[in-house]
């Protein structure tokens, strides 16, 4: 039974450091993409400027901090399954 958990947990945390791999390289992504809309022509649409730097500041940023937060917590439940 106990090799079975062992399993879990390291399939569990395998998935867990998969994740945060990605969300790292989303975070990257997304402020990449926001040094590159500085680089925009000056009469670029504001309508469109605003709406983009919404959905990558508020919007994205949000999602990555709610995946962050429960990666992290995942890793908590997993620390404490391996300590028994």
């Amino acid at each position: 039974m106990k090799s079975t958990l062992s399993q879990h947990i390291h399939d569990l945390s395998g998935s867990a450091v998969t994740a945060n791999g990605f969300t790292g390289e989303l975070e990257i992504a997304r402020k990449h993409v926001l040094e590159l809309m500085e680089r925009l022509p000056a009469d670029t649409d504001p309508e469109l400027m605003k709406e983009m730097k919404f959905q990558l500041e508020d919007e994205m940023k949000h999602c990555l901090f709610r995946i962050t937060e429960s990666l992290s917590k995942l890793d908590h439940t997993i620390d404490r399954l391996k300590a028994g």
